[in-house]
């Protein structure tokens, strides 16, 4: 899938596409184990209509360098081809969620990021929808990272791993593991250290589950089980311990620790930013 010649059978589609990141994949693209295909070319032209109505817009989706793409050939009626529902939405949530599980790996750095889902019908590939896709962002200090096929494939699984977890939940809004990863994918797209924290917390105590009353001793002790290799336990203590202690002093709730040393924004921005982190 490098090109429009791969779109001559009728299908529909779904493109999440990002301009100016690092990547090392090889040029004729590959194929992830859960049916995700990943290229570093946008792999349509957009017709003049699209590019008019994008603008700018267009040279920066036609000039992507990372594409991952789904597509569905069948499914669905052969007269529902040219409509837009839930199997072109079912295809953007799995490239969304190989991202979101490629992110964990590391620190993606990229420009700006698409979402477009559209159909192809006698060789002709209609675009139906685009959408700016939500950005995550890279908490400062952190060098960017280079994406590269093993990653995407760890990414592919991971996305596949957690799709059969959902299934096995009547509601998942109540099961704690995903009020957690919300959590977590939240926290990631936010741009103060404040909020990246207090996310990044919650996250971890969701996974750990601890007891009322004993929340910070049995997150600090829970999660250095998995955190460090036992040589460097201590220092991974420290770090939890102030992770969880900031998070503490961002909440006017439970304040405690003053020598933090948080820095106050204006009071119309009501955020806090975090020097250190």
């Amino acid at each position: 899938m490098n090109g429009a010649d791969d779109f001559r059978n009728e299908c529909k589609f779904a493109f999440l596409a990002f301009t100016n990141v690092r990547v090392d994949i090889p040029n004729v693209g590959i194929t992830l184990p859960d049916g995700t295909e990943v290229v570093t070319k946008f792999p349509i032209e957009l017709d003049s209509q699209w590019q008019s109505w994008l603008g700018i817009q267009a040279s920066q989706v036609s000039g992507a360098n990372l594409v991952l793409a789904r597509r569905a050939t069948n499914g669905f009626p052969p007269e529902s081809l040219p409509i837009s529902d839930n199997t072109n939405w079912d295809l953007a949530k799995q490239i969304e969620n190989v991202f979101s599980m490629l992110r964990l790996f590391g620190t993606i750095e990229y420009e700006s990021a698409f979402l477009i889902i559209g159909h192809v019908q006698k060789g002709r590939a209609v675009c139906q929808n685009f959408s700016k896709f939500g950005r995550y962002e890279i908490t400062r200090g952190c060098l960017p990272w280079i994406i590269r096929e093993e990653q995407l494939v760890n990414a592919a699984n991971l996305s596949q791993a957690k799709a059969s977890l959902l299934a096995s939940f009547a509601d998942v809004r109540n099961a704690r593991i995903f009020r957690g990863w919300w959590a977590l994918t939240t926290a990631l797209q936010q741009f103060y250290a404040s909020d990246r924290i207090h996310g990044f917390v919650r996250a971890l105590e969701a996974l750990i589950y601890p007891e009322i009353g004993k929340t910070e001793k049995q997150f600090i002790h829970r999660c250095s089980l998995f955190a460090a290799s036992s040589a460097s336990k201590d220092t991974a203590r420290q770090a939890l311990e102030e992770a969880y202690k900031m998070r503490c002093d961002v909440e006017p709730r439970c304040r405690r620790h003053p020598p933090m040393q948080l820095e106050r924004c204006h009071a119309d921005d009501q955020k806090v930013q975090l020097p250190a982190l």
